[in-house]
């Protein structure tokens, strides 16, 4: 995984864990895709690494969870979407713990 991906995943679980604080570029109506297009846009000026790091994320989820578009299950996206509990989807935070404990290690 690159350093840019892990630094984002990092980054929205510090933002979770601080309890999903309005004054961040991160919203909980989003999942991660949303919020890493975001991040991107704040983090990232060169087209092609964005464009790698979309790539390397869906290759990823793909690998994990069969589904790039839903990797946590489409019914609960549209739930969790609706109530702005995305960030509550236990299979979403077992991932992102997943992914910043890799980089620890």
């Amino acid at each position: 995984m690159t350093v840019t991906l892990q630094d984002f995943y990092k980054e929205i679980l510090e933002w979770v864990e601080a309890g999903t604080p309005k004054r961040s570029m991160f919203r909980k109506r989003m999942g991660l895709c949303g919020n890493l297009g975001r991040w991107l846009h704040h983090n990232v000026q060169d087209s092609d690494q964005d464009a790698s790091i979309w790539k390397e994320q869906d290759e990823l989820f793909k690998d994990l969870y069969g589904d790039s578009q839903f990797p946590f299950g489409e019914e609960a996206y549209r739930r969790e979407c609706k109530s702005a509990a995305q960030y509550k989807n236990p299979k979403r935070l077992a991932f992102l713990r997943s992914q910043v404990e890799v980089d620890d290690e």
